[in-house]
């Protein structure tokens, strides 16, 4: 993560947190949580396969401040990828807290799980199907990819290979060659996280107050017109249809807008 990301001088992890800072105040209203992993213990996390045993911020309302704030803290050493222990901490963590709300997992990478601690792509793969099949809990995969620090793109085909894999096991996988949801600078990472976000949904949103002229109303995603057969709307419940509804489920959609267009004289 200290690598600079695609067309910027920025690291990955700076621009991680640009994304992060622009996005979490809009997810206000969901309950989060964050693991980071390696275990910090030093330094240089090089050969540390340590995963802590509980989040860093453990799920709840209220937390985006708590993540910003965790992960400003939390300079990205370099360090080994113990994902598949990542996974059993937070599996743990899901059957200890048992909820009757949908929870669903993000794991934001730019690398492959590390074989020094025994992390595999195949041991991943099946941490995260354990993951969804015990505790019913989908895995979307954010993938930050591009070159090395010196410029090499060769290890990027395996990366995208085994990121895929990951992607089909969570159970919420994006089709086309591309499974996962992909990253190379802080605006696409915004951009993703938004599109997971909205592909969790049940395709119905709230509206902070019920239109004043609902027959006037100009419904978007990402700024592009959807027709009223794509939609209904009943005071301030919006209901998307249809192959709408499909576009953000598939999470190809990372805005929704609805504004009344017309100015009254």
């Amino acid at each position: 993560m200290d690598w600079p990301a695609v067309g910027t001088t920025r690291t990955r992890w700076q621009e991680l947190l640009g994304a992060m800072s622009a996005t979490l105040p809009m997810l206000s209203g969901l309950h989060l949580g964050l693991l980071t992993f390696p275990l910090q213990t030093g330094s240089a996390e090089n050969l540390n396969c340590t995963v802590a045993p509980t989040p860093d911020i453990p799920i709840g309302l209220g937390t985006a401040a708590m993540i910003n704030a965790r992960l400003l803290a939390a300079d990205p050493w370099a360090g080994d990828t113990p994902t598949p222990d990542a996974f059993a901490t937070a599996e743990a963590y899901f059957r200890a807290t048992p909820t009757a709300r949908e929870r669903y997992l993000i794991l934001a990478t730019d690398g492959l799980p590390e074989p020094n601690c025994g992390a595999t792509v195949p041991a991943t793969v099946t941490a995260i199907a354990g993951l969804r099949t015990r505790e019913m809990v989908d895995t979307f995969v954010l993938g930050i990819v591009g070159p090395d620090a010196s410029g090499d793109t060769s290890g990027i085909p395996a990366l995208q290979a085994g990121l895929n894999q990951m992607a089909d096991a969570g159970g919420r996988s994006r089709g086309g060659m591309t499974h996962y949801y992909e990253a190379v600078d802080g605006a696409a990472m915004s951009a993703a996280i938004r599109a997971i976000v909205a592909s969790a949904t049940n395709c119905r949103f709230g509206l902070s107050s019920p239109p004043p002229r609902p027959s006037r109303i100009v419904v978007r995603q990402d700024g592009i017109t959807v027709p009223m057969s794509g939609y209904m709307l009943s005071g301030t419940d919006l209901e998307f249809t249809a192959s709408y509804c499909a576009r953000i489920q598939a999470g190809l959609v990372s805005s929704i807008t609805v504004t009344d267009d017309c100015t009254v004289p």
